[in-house]
């Protein structure tokens, strides 16, 4: 693809090969990406916190009818919906001096590989500004509580360097912030702070009006819990 970036058509290509040009076979990697997105987060939750907790969490996500018709589309974006909750995951467990530094390092790496297969830099972006809120809102102090910020900082800049330089037609094109295809968007006008709300009011429907008090409980914390 020259316009998108490849994950979502490597899957439904290895789809079709395996079973054939069918809708299934078209639909089956976004609902792939969507289910392992739901197992990995009712896992980490239950890590961290309880089952109680765990289950709360995966009913919210599978009745946000947002995720759910993006995990029924063959054009979705589950999968950079499963990179980043890899990414959250890494940075979740080492936020609680998790001693698998193993386990916390493999979900970073592949955290961040599936979020550039399937968004780009766009996703890569998202997964550094988390990295670094994590320590922040903790007010970290230690190095070792800022590494995976700092390298995943890193890792986008390199990314960054390489996708803006090569050529926009070629195979780093496909992962550029901005597409030839949607390359207008919304104009200046209405790129303001009552789209950002109204985007992620719509994105987190019927459960946007618990995101504030998710949000204010976690800042005024003194730690996660």
């Amino acid at each position: 693809s020259l316009s998108l970036p490849p994950l979502e058509i490597w899957g439904i290509s290895v789809a079709y090969h395996a079973f054939g040009y069918t809708e299934f076979a078209t639909r089956l990697p976004g609902a792939l990406f969507g289910f392992l997105t739901l197992w990995i987060l009712v896992l980490v939750v239950r890590r961290v916190w309880d089952t109680r907790v765990a289950l709360a969490s995966g009913c919210v996500l599978l009745t946000t009818p947002l995720f759910y018709a993006q995990a029924m589309s063959a054009v979705g974006e589950t999968g950079a919906m499963l990179g980043l909750t890899l990414v959250a995951m890494g940075l979740v467990l080492r936020s609680r001096n998790e001693r698998q530094t193993s386990l916390i390092w493999a979900s970073l790496i592949a955290g961040l590989l599936i979020a550039f297969l399937a968004k780009g830099l766009f996703a890569v972006l998202v997964a550094a500004v988390l990295a670094f809120s994590i320590p922040a809102i903790q007010g970290a102090r230690t190095r070792s509580a800022w590494t995976p910020a700092v390298v995943i900082g890193l890792v986008f800049g390199v990314l960054t360097l390489v996708v803006q330089d090569a050529s926009s037609s070629g195979f780093w094109g496909q992962f550029r912030f901005t597409q030839k295809l949607f390359s207008s968007g919304p104009d200046a006008y209405q790129m303001n702070f009552d789209l950002i709300v109204n985007q992620i009011g719509f994105g987190s429907f019927p459960w946007s009006p618990l995101y504030l008090f998710a949000l204010a409980s976690v800042i005024f914390s003194k730690q996660l819990q």
